[in-house]
């Protein structure tokens, strides 16, 4: 698991706030590791104001297992008061796959029993997919 360091505090209003800080991260990866998948969890204060974004998994080409447990054990030892979570897809293609949906479902469902609420899940590529856009992240 990886910090990353937040320069200057950060407020989220959308999907496009969440690719704009992101997609730095993304590309600052050496070339030879731009193949995987790589899984974060980007954490908020009340204000929506990002408290930390940790590196939670990395995967394969296509496909990254990022630990539940740790996600939801990092949001409460940080104090975070809802989550985003942010992943690539190598290919380009943004659209979810069956496993991104059944995590986030299986993720969102944990954290409302821990009292923090997952704003969105956003896939980046060639642009970004919004779980919560696109009506998929019901709170």
């Amino acid at each position: 698991k990886m910090n990353i360091p937040i320069k200057e505090p950060s407020t989220i209003k959308s999907a496009g706030t969440v690719y704009d800080i992101m997609r730095p991260i993304y590309d600052a990866r050496e070339e030879g590791e731009r193949h995987k998948e790589y899984f974060y969890a980007i954490g908020l204060n009340a204000k929506n104001i990002i408290i930390y974004i940790d590196l939670m998994d990395i995967g394969t080409i296509n496909y990254c297992n990022p630990p539940v447990r740790e996600i939801i054990r990092t949001a409460i030892y940080k104090d975070a008061c809802s989550l985003i979570l942010v992943h690539n897809h190598p290919s380009g293609d943004t659209n979810p796959s069956i496993q991104d949906k059944t995590f986030t479902v299986k993720i969102n469902e944990a954290l409302k029993h821990c009292e923090i609420k997952l704003l969105d899940h956003v896939i980046i590529g060639t642009g970004f997919y919004s779980f919560a856009d696109s009506g998929l992240l019901t709170l």
